[in-house]
């Protein structure tokens, strides 16, 4: 599983040419998944970041969808009427 995904990663990067990688989402919750596939990204060279402040799972999804509507606000850039 874990060379796989390193696999599907190291393709989408040669393609893009990005060396940076975040992991989120529920399954990264699982530590030792997300211990072996942060080691297999870091060994291939890929700098790898995960959720430290804010939650991987559906409460970093709504973090991020809440600081969006945040700066839609602020900026005053709603599109509205559009």
């Amino acid at each position: 599983l874990r060379d796989g995904f390193v696999g599907l990663v190291e393709g989408a990067a040669a393609r893009s040419g990005l060396d940076r990688v975040v992991l989120g989402g529920g399954c990264f919750q699982n530590r030792l998944l997300l211990s072996l596939i942060q080691q297999g990204l870091v060994q291939r060279g890929f700098k790898v970041f995960t959720g430290e402040s804010v939650p991987v799972n559906d409460g970093g999804l709504a973090f991020g969808q809440a600081y969006c509507g945040g700066m839609i606000h602020v900026s005053g850039n709603t599109h509205e009427g559009d």
